[in-house]
């Protein structure tokens, strides 16, 4: 008896090629993550505050920024 079993996403796209464009996505996202923080740490209270951002939001602020480009 021979059976097939088809490792396709309902895309075409075969499984592992999607892990790796996930794999891929994911770092560039924590890369972008980690600029951003940078970028807001470097600023000084005074500035930060003209823009309205407390220190302790920093990271939720630079995470929401990589989720809302994608």
């Amino acid at each position: 008896m021979a059976f097939y079993t088809d490792t396709r996403i309902s895309s075409g796209e075969p499984l592992l090629a999607r892990a790796l464009r996930n794999i891929r996505t994911h770092f560039a996202d924590a890369r972008e993550i980690s600029r951003v923080r940078a970028e807001l740490q470097s600023l000084s209270d005074r500035d930060l505050a003209d823009l309205g951002i407390y220190r302790g939001d920093i990271d939720t602020i630079a995470r929401s920024a990589v989720r809302i480009r994608t």
